[in-house]
Order: C-alpha cells, then structure tokens, then sequence
C-alpha cells in the first residue's frame, strides 16, 4: 500500500471512505489535466489562425 499512499504508513487502516476520497481525488487531477490540455490546444490553435 506504501506505493500507491506514499503518505500513509502500512500500520495505518486504510478505510473505504481513504480510498474513496482518494479515487477523487485522481479523478478531479485527471480531468483538470485533460481541461489544461485541452486549453493550450486552442490558445495555440488560435495563435495559429491569427497569424
């Protein structure tokens, strides 16, 4: 468990709600990613067309 909660000791419990918080959080990081991404697609795609 030490790799994926690099935080957490291994004498921790691990509760459900832990990894569902957990799960939430990659989820929001991932898409904020994807959105990131996605915004700099278009900022250079209309840099491109203004030119």
């Amino acid at each position: 468990m030490q790799a994926v909660f690099p935080g957490i000791n291994i004498e921790t419990p691990v509760t459900g709600e832990k990894v569902v918080e957990f799960r939430k959080f990659l989820l929001i990081f991932e898409t904020n990613r994807k959105l990131l991404k996605y915004q700099m697609i278009v900022r250079v795609y209309r840099f491109c067309t203004c030119i």
